[in-house]
């Protein structure tokens, strides 16, 4: 919480963290001390932290082009459980459940359609069960009737769910209600929305084993007021129908368009910094009318628009999810579901279903990240060029790592300077066990990442994420990130 600066000038004065800057007449390197919390946490995540999504759109083509039944898909996903594969996107408000239909006949006419059939929803359903995910589905809220959701077609999809002796889903309910003005369907007041949850609720007691979680209402993230106040009548409306209605509030959040991104912006503090405001924005409102219910980012990404091409699947895209991940984490967003797994240029797996290194980086934060987070003091400032975040460590149930035991802590460090920066820890004694994620020669736009000098790859065996260790303080070279594990911090809060 201390900021010392030995330096004449300082060119990033907004740095949250305690500071020592070294310049030798070759190089600069800068000291970032780090203190922690250690008597109280702040917050708890759920064990599905770090979770992902697929695109309702593969129903186009009834997954010819994204195959989910290719058992090396099952086998990359399933390094990430327990997590959630959410099911949704614009396409999801056309999709209608027909039990009758045939997958080969739609393929035949080689139309383009927005038909679910059994073989369909059997393909989702044994996706989640082989990569011990929970399922999250997203019906389609366009389908309505004198004004209210009309579950008829929902009531279809429950039965079959049940009949199949599937797992229990968990649902939604429309995607991003707020933008349907300017998708030309049927617009949906804040109002309506919360009759249709309340509804949506209602029935799903009728069939208890198909699922009774539902999560909502799936709202952009609130670039302007209007967006703001949607979610702010639409909880407001959904206290009239008693409590309970929700499990999570669930939201969508993307930092820019994909069609004009730049590498830059993938770095740039400013815009990093968003997503402290918008978190904000929306736990005020859950605070108002349904305190204590957990807010989840049920989609998210770089870039909307499907992502920034030749950026969003490179090294310098790390930058940005890592630090959602933390900021997220810190203040106390439960879920985050990476878009996607397949589709658009932020997929996690390329077209050859090779690991790009935000799949790597996700990796490594499910394997060395636990679901208590510590607070480290100023970590939130605004403007910060070294961006830190701190939990305990976790206990994956895939281990790819050493296993660390209770009272570990680890740190996850963004290093978006140019210039090194090395990691002071006074409070976190023993040794550190580094895990520095970085690009091919340096060179930020690669889509090769290495850990500690090894290169990440996947030949259908994950290696095994050995960390370099060091008796003293660690150094992240400029333009890095990863993460330092004190396996031996017996931290009591981590025990």
């Amino acid at each position: 919480w201390l900021i010392k600066n030995m330096a004449t000038k300082v060119h990033h004065q907004m740095v949250a963290l305690s500071l020592l800057i070294f310049c030798a007449p070759s190089c600069c390197s800068v000291t970032v001390e780090v203190k922690l919390n250690t008597s109280k946490l702040l917050n708890t995540v759920n064990e599905h932290f770090v979770s992902f999504t697929l695109s309702m759109s593969d129903l186009k083509d009834h997954f010819k082009e994204h195959n989910i039944s290719n058992p090396i898909v099952s086998q990359l996903a399933h390094v990430f459980s327990p997590g959630v594969v959410r099911v949704g996107g614009t396409f999801a408000d056309s999709v209608v459940f027909n039990p009758n239909a045939s997958r080969y006949q739609l393929l035949k006419v080689e139309q383009t359609t927005n038909t679910l059939t059994s073989f369909d929803w059997k393909v989702f359903n044994d996706f989640a069960e082989s990569s011990g995910l929970q399922l999250l589905f997203d019906l389609n809220n366009q389908l309505r009737y004198e004004g209210q959701w009309d579950p008829t077609n929902a009531e279809l999809l429950f039965e079959e769910t049940i009949s199949k002796g599937y797992n229990p889903v968990w649902w939604q309910l429309g995607n991003e209600p707020n933008l349907y003005p300017e998708h030309n369907v049927t617009v949906v007041t804040p109002e309506q929305l919360a009759g249709d949850y309340a509804r949506l609720r209602a029935v799903l007691q009728k069939y208890p084993r198909a699922g009774n979680v539902v999560i909502g209402p799936e709202l952009t993230r609130p670039y302007d007021k209007r967006v703001a106040t949607f979610m702010e009548d639409f909880l407001g409306n959904l206290t009239k129908y008693g409590q309970g209605i929700l499990n999570a509030v669930s939201w969508h959040h993307y930092y820019f368009s994909g069609k004009t991104a730049t590498v830059a912006e993938f770095m740039d503090p400013t815009v990093l910094d968003q997503l402290i405001q918008q978190i904000s924005t929306y736990q005020s409102s859950v605070t108002r009318h349904v305190p204590g219910t957990p807010l989840w980012l049920t989609e998210t990404a770089s870039a909307y628009d499907g992502g920034a091409p030749k950026i969003s699947d490179t090294y310098v895209a790390g930058f940005l999810w890592a630090d959602e991940l933390g900021i997220a984490a810190a203040m106390k967003v439960e879920l985050v579901c990476k878009q996607a797994l397949l589709a658009g240029a932020y997929r996690l797996l390329s077209l050859d279903l090779k690991p790009v290194p935000v799949y790597w980086l996700s990796l490594l934060h499910k394997q060395l990240v636990g679901e208590k987070v510590l607070a480290v003091e100023n970590g939130l400032v605004p403007g910060r060029t070294t961006r830190i975040y701190s939990h305990c460590t976790g206990t994956p149930k895939i281990k790819l790592t050493p296993v660390y035991q209770p009272g570990a802590v680890v740190l996850m460090v963004d290093n978006l300077r140019n210039e090194s920066v090395i990691v002071s820890t006074p409070q976190l004694q023993g040794v550190r066990h580094l895990y520095l994620l970085t690009p091919s020669n340096g060179n930020i736009s690669s889509t090769d990442i290495y850990l500690n000098e090894v290169k990440l790859e996947f030949d259908g065996k994950f290696p095994h994420l050995e960390p370099k260790v060091f008796t003293t303080d660690v150094t992240f070279p400029q333009n890095t990130y990863g993460f330092v594990v004190y396996p031996e911090a017996k931290l009591k809060i981590c025990m």
